[in-house]
């Protein structure tokens, strides 16, 4: 299954352009089954009071599900999930935050090869905020039953507290950390990584992508995985 995580920033592109269409034209190139969408907005004057989780679903003609973490009335912004394949439920958490409201956004999804939950968050922008998000979402995550994924935006770089402090109170491993780790903020000239996929031990890393695209400030994180049969998973960290 192919996992793409992508902060659309509004489909305001790095090069000024502003297009949510040339976002779904890129992401319908690579042939995901699942994907992660940060910073979608609906019916917002700065984006054109364009509905982009209606236009999204339809240009991908995925199933999608939108999570508005800032709005009134009918407009807002959020996160988005997007997938080829029936999703279950949903759920939307809130997220402890400061000046703008954020959340995490969980799908159960039947796959071809069983079910599985994706979440996707964006954190804050203050480091103090991040690990207060850091700890809620793990402990949405420790009850969630494997195997699962984490997508988003943390506003943070690898070996930050609230980035190390979700690892080690979950199972989760970094989807790109046997590759070659890039950067994906910002677009023109990477510089830092924030964007992540985690998996739980219940999947395979079979390879990793990097795109360069200007239809956003931040690079797309793309991985393909294998769902690995219970019986053949190690697991690390305190007992299931």
């Amino acid at each position: 299954m192919r996992i793409v995580s992508y902060n659309v920033h509004g489909g305001f592109g790095i090069d000024g352009r502003f297009s949510i269409s040339r976002i779904a034209s890129h992401l319908n190139q690579l042939r995901a089954d699942i994907i992660c969408l940060q910073e979608v907005h609906a019916f917002l004057p700065s984006s054109r009071l364009s509905n982009q989780p209606r236009r999204l679903a339809r240009e991908l003609q995925m199933r999608l599900f939108f999570q508005r973490c800032l709005g009134l009335c009918f407009w807002g912004f959020g996160n988005a999930i997007a997938s080829r394949w029936p999703i279950q439920e949903i759920r939307s958490h809130r997220l402890p935050s400061q000046r703008e409201p954020r959340g995490a956004l969980e799908c159960r999804i039947q796959t071809p090869v069983g079910p599985i939950t994706v979440f996707n968050t964006h954190w804050g922008l203050q480091p103090a905020e991040r690990i207060r998000q850091a700890k809620t979402l793990s402990n949405y995550l420790q009850q969630t039953p494997f195997p699962y994924l984490l997508c988003g935006d943390l506003n943070d770089h690898p070996e930050s507290l609230a980035v190390h402090l979700l690892l080690e109170q979950t199972r989760l491993y970094d989807a790109v950390l046997l590759s070659a780790p890039f950067a994906t903020f910002p677009a023109l000239n990477p510089q830092v990584r924030i964007d992540y996929i985690f998996h739980t031990p219940n999947f395979r890393v079979l390879s990793t992508e990097q795109v360069i695209w200007l239809a956003s400030d931040h690079l797309p994180v793309i991985v393909d995985l294998a769902l690995i049969p219970e019986k053949n998973v190690t697991f690390r960290g305190v007992a299931p």
